[in-house]
């Protein structure tokens, strides 16, 4: 026994242990949607955060596309917002929502609100307010309450019989893990 109580081969077993179980929890996800924050940030997407808060946005769209390459899903929602608007690289609906489609299918909620506006009001493809809806009613199932009241204004413009469509698709949407959507 150590000084300490433990014995000294049960301190590595421990240890080897609990980096198995952090393993599993870095490269798991518990639920559709689940992201991991590893998978989320890196040096490259907070630089170019940084950059776009200082108004240098062809440099972010650089540095976001850096870490794109490197894996970053928020790096790919960002360039997709980029795509979207504008800023720092050339407006394309159709590169937002293929940017946006790249992360939704992964569970980020709000690449899957972004991309449900590109949809419905047929920016990037043709107008589609079934899929559209489908995709908010995901959003928010995964947490995304901005995409409430996007949701709704949508519905408003929608018949019955497509919004209950656009549910049931999402329910599949989310009980496959995205691979029905």
């Amino acid at each position: 026994m150590c000084a300490h109580g433990a014995q000294p081969a049960s301190l590595p077993r421990k240890f080897f242990l609990a980096m198995i179980a952090a393993a599993v929890v870095f490269f798991c996800t518990e639920a559709p949607g689940a992201l991991s924050q590893a998978k989320l940030r890196n040096e490259s997407y907070d630089a170019g955060l940084k950059a776009s808060r200082a108004g240098k946005y062809k440099q972010a769209a650089k540095l976001f596309q850096k870490a794109a390459r490197e894996g970053v899903l928020d790096a790919f929602y960002m360039l997709g917002l980029l795509h979207q608007t504008g800023i720092g690289v050339a407006r394309s609906h159709r590169d937002a929502l293929i940017l946006y489609r790249h992360v939704a299918l992964q569970g980020h909620p709000r690449a899957q609100a972004k991309m449900a506006q590109l949809i419905a009001d047929g920016k990037g493809t043709r107008a589609d307010p079934v899929t559209g809806f489908m995709w908010y009613e995901v959003s928010v199932q995964l947490g995304n309450s901005s995409a409430i009241s996007e949701r709704l204004k949508l519905a408003v413009r929608m018949k019955r019989s497509d919004i209950e469509q656009a549910r049931r698709r999402a329910r599949e949407c989310l009980k496959s893990k995205f691979r029905t959507c």
